[in-house]
């Protein structure tokens, strides 16, 4: 299964099957530990420039614990840790 798909499954569980529903990448990344980190940084890059899918960044960061900051995918300078998929 390619990776974009294990990203899309891995969402479709963590959001209870509510498209646009933010899940916390903590919750993706879980279900992705076999695959090499910079694969999956890579493809959540590549899948942000796609309708639909958004990836944000948690305002109150000290909500935040380690591992979800741990778990956030950096683009454009900026640590996304939610991604919504519609």
């Amino acid at each position: 299964m390619a990776t974009t798909d294990r990203i899309l499954a891995a969402y479709t569980r963590a959001s209870l099957g509510r498209p646009g529903r933010p899940v916390r990448l903590d919750a993706i990344r879980v279900t992705l530990v076999d695959l090499p980190r910079d694969l999956v940084d890579a493809t959540l890059q590549a899948m942000a420039t796609q309708d639909g899918v958004s990836l944000t960044t948690q305002r109150n960061s000290q909500m935040l614990t380690p591992g979800q900051q741990v778990a956030a995918v950096t683009i454009d300078g900026e640590d996304k840790h939610l991604i919504a998929i519609h």
